[in-house]
């Protein structure tokens, strides 16, 4: 199902779009990236975040000042498997601390990928 993120955005607040999984880039004043996946808030998300590196419980964002970081939502969907999908994929395509790296060909993914949605097109960060 194709789903346009564009008309979503102009719809609903971000922050209301509860049923979808959001693909989301953190990026620190450092320079360093994060990706994710979540159907919370992204308030509610970096507040684990920061809860998770205040406890030194093992993630990535642990390496990124959550304090002085932006956090923006780089992707859509429906669908949990293609939430797993896309986080794998901006994950090996953006460069980010993230330790879980995902091995693939990226070139065959993106084919597949919008052959199996209709997309022409998958937002690179």
């Amino acid at each position: 199902m194709f789903i346009d993120k564009n008309l979503i955005y102009k719809l609903f607040d971000l922050e209301d779009i509860f049923w979808m999984y959001r693909i989301y880039l953190i990026e620190d004043c450092n320079g360093f990236k994060y990706v994710g996946k979540t159907k919370e808030s992204f308030a509610r998300r970096l507040a684990k975040h920061r809860y998770d590196k205040k406890t030194n419980t093992t993630c990535s964002s642990k390496l990124l000042d959550l304090n002085n970081c932006k956090m923006t939502c780089i992707d859509l969907t429906e669908s949990k498997e293609e939430s797993q999908e896309l986080e794998e994929f901006y994950i090996n395509s953006i460069d980010c601390v993230n330790e879980k790296k995902y091995y693939f060909d990226k070139k065959e993914w993106g084919k597949q990928y919008r052959k199996k949605t209709n997309k022409k097109s998958v937002l690179l960060v």
